[in-house]
């Protein structure tokens, strides 16, 4: 959640381009700011998954 808090200041400069602005075409502190809150969610998701998995795994092994 605070992720996609911080990013949105980020994401209404976005809204404010052209549709057809390409990502590289975008000024370096905002294709900065983006990336790192990419891996960010990519990093929290994925962390949720193997959460996911150790937790029904162990709940396998252990009968419960």
């Amino acid at each position: 959640m605070l992720n996609g808090l911080s990013i949105a200041p980020a994401m209404h400069k976005m809204f404010a381009l052209p549709r057809d602005t390409r990502f590289s075409e975008l000024g370096r502190r905002l294709r900065l700011r983006l990336l790192i809150a990419l891996s960010i969610s990519q990093a929290c998701w994925w962390t949720a998954v193997l959460i996911g998995l150790v937790n029904s795994t162990l709940r396998r092994w252990t009968g419960m």
